[in-house]
């Protein structure tokens, strides 16, 4: 293996972590074990990326959180009250594709994301309660990132090619069209500091993929 193939996996390996950090972030339940893993990870942070200051600052706002009585509680309450299909008034849609947009749950853009998925072969978790849920599209370009990575490793140039091509697709033409300004709407609504800079770090890990003159620079937080 070339040295230029293996730093090209290793990124790919870094992107993947990056973004399945996120997914997480969206995803799991603010359980005492899961604040722990993820203030590990932050602590452990590259300082030097473009995402520092973000991962920074959700760090210091998840500190700050597990220092009062009752955080995790507040945490869940306002996890629930964002992140999950119901609790949406009139000021902030669900945290999915279709509703931030405004179309058909069934539509054409939905059916692309699930197009999308059965391609690449990753299986959405439906206990989010839809198929282009921000969890679900945060982990489907982790996923995507880890084919790359193993794509590299086993020495097949071409696959990796295919899925370097389905992040631009799928970041360009789903996550780009909703995430970054649905973001916006999350953190301005947010009942705690810790979600606000969640989803601060989110919005601007979509806009720095695209942004980049190489859209696939790593953002690396350590496994």
């Amino acid at each position: 293996m070339s040295e230029t193939t293996r730093r090209d996996g290793d990124e790919a390996r870094k992107r993947a972590a990056l973004w399945g950090l996120l997914a997480r972030v969206v995803i799991e339940r603010p359980t005492p074990q899961w604040l722990d893993e993820l203030e590990a990870a932050l602590g452990a942070a590259d300082g030097s990326r473009p995402l520092a200051p973000q991962l920074g600052a959700l760090l210091a706002a998840l500190r700050k959180s597990r220092r009062h009585p009752g955080g995790a509680t507040v945490l869940a309450v306002d996890r629930t009250r964002l992140l999950s299909m119901v609790m949406h008034g009139e000021t902030l849609t669900a945290p999915c594709e279709s509703a931030a947009l405004g179309v058909a749950p069934g539509g054409d853009r939905v059916l692309d994301v699930l197009r999308s998925y059965r391609e690449a072969g990753f299986e959405p978790m439906a206990l989010l309660g839809a198929p282009d849920h921000l969890g679900n599209e945060l982990q489907f370009v982790a996923h995507l990132c880890r084919q790359e990575g193993e794509a590299l490793a086993a020495g097949d140039d071409a696959a990796a090619q295919r899925c370097r091509a389905q992040q631009l697709r799928f970041l360009s033409r789903h996550l780009m069209a909703w995430v970054p300004a649905h973001c916006e709407q999350l953190a301005a609504k947010a009942a705690t500091g810790y979600y606000a800079a969640a989803a601060t770090l989110i919005g601007r890990a979509c806009k720095l993929s695209m942004d980049e003159v190489d859209p696939f620079t790593p953002m690396a937080v350590a496994a």
